[in-house]
């Protein structure tokens, strides 16, 4: 169903139609979809995008644990811009943190809509927050390659899942220090 949920995209995109309610409702279509399937376990992945988001840097390793019945779960992108820009606003943004922080919370607010939609077979966190703190509790204000997002999802989803898979180029200080 993937790659016909991406076409869908991209043609929403083409079109200059990819608003929220289009994505509320390829979001129901894929809780629907993941509704009519059965997996042995739910394997989260997280890392840097450029190579979590590519099969060939991965060895096409997350195609091969779907085909032996397990669901691979990523971490959602947008979560990642989240924390990123909030953790932005709050450091940087003295000239316009309300701003900033206004844009921040708008999409959270989207975020948190498209969740509702998927219901059980979400993975967002349920409150941006809670990832946050996590990060600040074990990170600080370490800010190598969102390491701090990296590790507060860790953290927060752990309980939602069987197991988690980090994947960094071998040379990135930020997966080697979160190791």
């Amino acid at each position: 169903h993937r790659s016909a949920h991406l076409a869908y995209i991209k043609g929403l995109i083409q079109k200059n139609e990819l608003t929220p309610d289009n994505l509320a409702i390829l979001a129901f279509i894929i809780q629907k979809n993941l509704g009519e399937l059965t997996f042995k376990k739910q394997i989260f992945a997280i890392g840097d995008p450029l190579v979590m988001f590519n099969d060939f840097l991965t060895d096409h390793y997350f195609s091969w644990i779907e085909s032996l019945g397990h669901r691979v779960v990523y971490a959602p992108m947008s979560e990642y811009l989240i924390l990123l820009w909030q953790d932005w606003a709050e450091q940087n943004g003295q000239q316009n943190k309300t701003g900033l922080l206004d844009r921040v919370q708008m999409l959270c607010r989207l975020v948190r809509d498209l969740d509702r939609h998927l219901g059980s077979k979400a993975v967002f966190s349920k409150h941006i927050g809670d990832t946050a703190e996590y990060a600040q509790n074990t990170l600080g204000y370490y800010a190598g390659a969102n390491g701090r997002y990296r590790m507060g999802k860790c953290l927060d989803i752990r309980e939602k899942v069987d197991g988690i898979i980090t994947v960094s180029p071998m040379y990135e200080n930020t997966g080697i220090c979160l190791n």
